[in-house]
């Protein structure tokens, strides 16, 4: 990925929305997916994971 960065003006949100748009869906999910890393990365010090390990066991009847 090409880092860039691109100064605007306030009040251009229609030339983001129309940007967005012009994305498939597929573009849409990986961006979103791409941010959600990064707001994991930026305030989480561990990866997600699950909070807890179970272990299953059965007990034998005596």
């Amino acid at each position: 990925m090409n880092k860039a960065i691109h100064i605007t003006q306030k009040g251009n949100e229609e030339q983001d929305l129309q940007y967005y748009l012009s994305l498939s869906a597929k573009e849409r999910l990986e961006l979103v997916e791409l941010l959600r890393q990064r707001y994991i990365e930026l305030f989480y010090e561990t990866e997600p994971g699950f909070q807890r390990v179970y272990r299953i066991i059965t007990k034998s009847r005596s």
